[in-house]
């Protein structure tokens, strides 16, 4: 069953259509991924779908009474006195109904003993709310939300903190908390690494994996889509294209499909140029009449378009002199800012050709570090450069660029011979047509990227230094960065969060963590190795400690008292079945004496299970 059906849709932006005659749609559980190029109207079609924006043609159908949920900046109802657990509770609000009947009836019934038929009516109408409250999870209502909290890297201490005291970027993860715990029919995420760190969306990944709803995201990130989706919408020339799979399987049927189709094209065109060449030999001659027959055929034919126009850009970088074996040198150093010190006693070589990335948490100091190397930084200890060493830096303020200039300028003023060079470059990276005359103030971030890897292709450096280089990125750049860097013969230094920049391009790491520098030889796929061992370990410490007899014989006794414990909610919840029904009995309601002894042992059972449950959420953690 379709959840959500878009038929024929278009929208118009500055007198042109952005995209048109799009149609697709997402059944029950699936999850799609919505890729294309920067500016091709992905996020316009997000606001479509939740209304935010009108469209100009066509249509947007979603199932009846199904539920939508999306990510805002703004946090909806929010009250700033309220703190976050109550704000969370909000999602919950047919559990919180239902308990909330459930307190009513019981009071109820504890005054109505003298009253029979008023007694009966409450026992029935409490017992059809507790029912509706098991059936709704309320029993598992607070692990949820602690669950979703922690994962998405907040404290379960802050469940208690005021909504006013969390930053913007905290309150648009509090926004996802709120979508995840609604459950909706459909969730729809815009670029949730952009406020995700590593951790978090590590978490996300596994929980939409399970999720038994629809999800529709845009993401530029494609270890998430590997992780996440099991189909593919693409944005292509203002047309849109569906393939079944993850990422990885997307881009071999692809290239596959655009192969075949491109084929076609070629022989269309060869078709049509031998039509229009005797269409022009014939039109006055003796065979007008075939030639006016075969123009007709021309003017119905459905022409075919090219494709693959969105991986047009192909990078190139190259190095100018060859450097020496010792490219950099790092001995002892500390860097910092004022009296604090943010990298510390940090020491490493960096050999010729060397491809090293360099990972950690946001504020360990991997930026820091970037810019003592290139100069940018006073620091302690020692850097030193090897022979004949050129240094191209690449920071996220992209300094390299004037906000007065055009594009086509900012590499005229690098050295470039002519104006014929400088667009031959910048064509390389995605800046065709009237694009090189527009100015650098208008650029957008992923257009700044690309126009600063423009200027170091032009000066060859043979050492690139790269913060962050995929910022601002779409998949198709991305893409184009990494053959470019893979074919660069020279070395590369780079911070960088995308796992899967980091999975291709790192053949050795520098991972900060916990206030020290880890080098891991073989790169990410061993980093992530060791860090999967790292939590087997925690989470079997009693197999790595065999000396340690009392903490085996303490898992013992806790996964004993979690049998122990799951029995005695089940012989309960079957006890509290049959206290129900029983409230049910005439010889029971009609009596005050046997209906209060009843309301007593109902009490007290429900006490009991509410102490048990506690007890095993505990132990489970």
């Amino acid at each position: 069953m379709a959840l959500l059906r878009v038929e024929q849709l278009g929208k118009v932006f500055n007198g042109e259509y952005l995209w048109k005659d799009i149609s697709f749609s997402i059944e029950i559980g699936e999850k799609v991924g919505l890729l294309g190029p920067n500016g091709c109207g992905k996020s316009t079609l997000i606001k479509a779908l939740l209304g935010d924006i009108e469209y100009d043609d066509g249509e947007i159908i979603f199932a009846k009474d199904k539920v939508i949920a999306t990510v805002s900046q703004k946090l909806e109802s929010e009250q700033e006195t309220e703190n976050l657990q109550s704000y969370l509770l909000e999602m919950f609000m047919d559990i919180l109904k239902a308990e909330k009947a459930m307190h009513k009836y019981q009071l109820l019934m504890e005054k109505s003993t003298d009253d029979p038929e008023m007694l009966k009516e409450a026992i029935e109408r409490y017992t059809r709310a507790t029912d509706r409250y098991e059936r709704l999870g309320g029993y598992l209502m607070e692990a949820r939300i602690k669950e979703v909290v922690i994962g998405l890297g907040f404290g379960e201490e802050e469940l208690k903190r005021p909504m006013s005291q969390f930053s913007g970027g905290q309150k648009t993860r509090i926004s996802l908390a709120r979508s995840l715990l609604r459950e909706p029919d459909i969730l729809i995420l815009d670029e949730p690494n952009n406020y995700l760190d590593l951790q978090a969306l590590a978490w996300l990944e596994q929980f939409l994996s399970n999720y038994k709803g629809a999800v529709l995201v845009v993401s530029h990130d494609r270890y998430f889509l590997d992780a996440v989706i099991d189909r593919v919408l693409e944005f292509e020339q203002g047309k849109i294209y569906s393939y079944v799979g993850n990422y990885s399987s997307f881009v071999e049927k692809k290239e596959q499909i655009v192969e075949n189709h491109n084929k076609l094209y070629a022989k269309q065109q060869e078709k049509i140029a031998q039509t229009e060449a005797y269409i022009q030999k014939y039109k006055a001659g003796i065979k007008s009449k075939q030639a006016r027959g075969r123009q007709s055929q021309l003017d119905r034919l459905e022409r075919l378009e090219k494709r693959g126009e969105n991986q047009h850009m192909k990078m190139h970088l190259e190095q100018g002199v060859v450097s020496g074996k010792k490219v950099l040198i790092l001995k002892k150093v500390s860097v910092g800012y004022g009296d604090k010190t943010i990298v510390d006693n940090v020491s490493f070589e960096l050999m010729r050709g060397e491809r090293v990335g360099i990972i950690g948490p946001n504020g360990c100091g991997k930026t820091t570090m970037l810019k003592a190397v290139v100069g940018e930084l006073p620091f302690g200890g020692k850097i030193q450069y090897g022979v004949n060493v050129e240094v191209g830096w690449f920071s996220q303020e992209h300094e390299l660029i004037q906000d007065e200039l055009s594009v086509l300028d900012t590499l005229m003023e690098e050295g470039a011979r002519d104006y014929q060079e400088a667009r031959e470059i910048l064509a390389q990276y995605g800046f065709i047509g009237e694009e090189v005359y527009k100015k650098c103030e208008r650029l957008s971030g992923g257009e700044k990227s690309r126009l600063v890897m423009a200027v170091l292709m032009y000066k060859k450096p043979n050492l690139l230094v790269l913060d962050e280089p995929t910022n601002h990125l779409d998949i198709y750049a991305r893409q184009a960065l990494e053959d470019a860097l893979e074919e660069y013969q020279g070395t590369i230094l780079f911070v960088s969060h995308d796992r899967y920049f980091l999975k291709r391009m790192a053949q050795r790491l520098l991972v900060f963590e916990n206030g020290k520098l880890d080098i891991i030889p073989d790169g990410y796929a061993q980093y992530l190795s060791l860090q999967q061992q790292r939590l087997e370990a925690k989470e079997n410490e009693t197999a790595v400690k065999p000396k340690k007899v009392g903490d085996k014989k303490q898992e013992r006794v806790r996964k004993a008292r979690i049998g122990e414990i799951e029995r005695l909610i089940d012989s309960l919840e079957q006890g509290l079945d049959e206290i129900h029904q029983s409230l049910l009995l005439e010889e029971v309601y009609s009596d005050p004496s046997k209906c209060r002894e009843v309301n007593e042992e109902l009490e007290k059972r429900e006490e009991e299970l509410n102490q048990l449950m506690q007890e095993w959420e505990e132990l489970m953690a």
